[in-house]
């Protein structure tokens, strides 16, 4: 049986998650249409190529000039991200259907959501549109991970980032898919698959439901959603320190291995 799987964003949250898509794919979990929002949809593009050690090395053996970047512009540069796709040495999982990604394209000031299919698409413009959808607003004094990590733990920016937005800082630019809808990219749930897997990082599946507002019941009975144990801090989404990274891997990959299975299948 092959899953439907869609990935939400996290930024470097995503260590955990990969850990566990790779646990998945040791115990042979294949699917058959993906869908990925930020850094789901980095890890959505390994996955598509079956590069599983290709996302485990990324991971655990981060280049220290991600590690030592600093934010600085209306956006963080996530060039040295998308240059680790580019690099990428391998083909697409023929058998998986679709392959959705969204992000923002921002006009007048304003944010909407587009989504693209992009299987079978040039490699060249479909990472591109991964590059967008993990494409962060910043618009900040110039600082390193750290300092934005500690500077996010007693800040909210979604104010000034709508003061950005109604200043134009943002037009013509396009920009996280989680902006908007960091939730479900619902086109996955079009496909014949009869268990979705959901990898987030915290809440049970019961509050995520809940989330999703409206969507039929039949939908919500396909949904398995897994999240890890230990709580994650927001500004976590900028902890690219090898030791959370490895560590947040690690918790990933152990709760794969322990998954589980028939689960995938009855719920």
């Amino acid at each position: 049986m092959r899953f439907g799987l869609y990935l939400r964003g996290g930024g470097a949250k995503g260590a955990f998650q990969a850990g566990l898509l790779c646990a998945f794919w040791q115990r042979g979990v294949q699917y058959s249409v993906i869908g990925g929002t930020s850094i789901g949809a980095v890890n959505g593009w390994f996955v598509l190529h079956n590069a599983y050690e290709e996302m485990k090395e990324f991971y655990l053996h981060m280049d220290q000039s991600v590690t030592d970047m600093k934010a600085s512009g209306s956006v963080i540069n996530n060039s040295l991200l998308v240059k680790k796709l580019q690099d990428l040495q391998a083909n697409q999982d023929s058998s998986v259907e679709a392959f959705y990604v969204n992000y923002c394209p921002v006009q007048n000031g304003t944010l909407r959501e587009k989504v693209e299919d992009l299987k079978g698409t040039d490699e060249a413009y479909a990472i591109s549109r991964i590059g967008w959808s993990a494409l962060l607003p910043y618009n900040l004094p110039e600082m390193d991970f750290a300092e934005l990590k500690r500077y996010m733990d007693h800040t909210d920016l979604s104010l000034k980032f709508q003061e950005d937005l109604d200043r134009h800082v943002y037009d013509g630019l396009h920009l996280d898919g989680g902006l908007l809808n960091n939730l479900l990219i619902r086109n996955v749930l079009d496909h014949n698959c009869p268990r979705l897997l959901v990898l987030g990082y915290e809440g049970s599946r019961e509050e995520y439901l809940e989330s999703l507002g409206d969507l039929p019941v039949s939908d919500r009975e396909r949904i398995l959603y897994l999240a890890s144990d230990e709580p994650f801090d927001g500004s976590d989404t900028y902890n690219f320190t090898p030791e959370f990274l490895k560590r947040r891997f690690s918790q990933g990959y152990d709760k794969g291995m322990s998954f589980p299975l028939i689960k995938l299948i009855s719920g």
